[in-house]
């Protein structure tokens, strides 16, 4: 079984491939700005796989947000199917950040 440490090791290493591929294709049409903040978005993930859980929550917490508003955003900009691709991951990292935030205020009343 994968321990804890792997499976958010390997959940950003594909969050950040699939944000460097949308880079690369919003390069492809002329979608300059889009480009971009997607490859920061994925060199940030590619970045935090070193830090993981080594970090407070309040980092982890913001890096969650990220991922989710920067879902929402390549949702509304594409035009094509796969925006619906990206409604999906902004949405599991929105229930991600919930679940990581109430686990996280349990921890503190117990």
């Amino acid at each position: 079984m994968i321990n804890k440490l792997k499976k958010a090791k390997i959940v950003l290493i594909l969050t950040g491939i699939s944000f460097f591929a949308s880079g690369i294709d919003n390069f492809d049409n002329n979608l300059l700005i889009s480009g971009i903040s997607s490859m920061i978005v994925a060199g940030i993930n590619m970045i935090a796989v070193f830090f993981v859980f080594r970090k407070s929550f309040l980092v982890n917490m913001i890096l969650i947000a990220v991922n989710a508003l920067f879902g929402l955003f390549l949702f509304i900009i594409n035009k094509s199917d796969i925006r619906y691709g990206w409604l999906l991951v902004a949405v599991v990292y929105i229930i991600a950040g919930i679940i990581a935030f109430k686990k996280q205020n349990v921890s503190k009343s117990a």
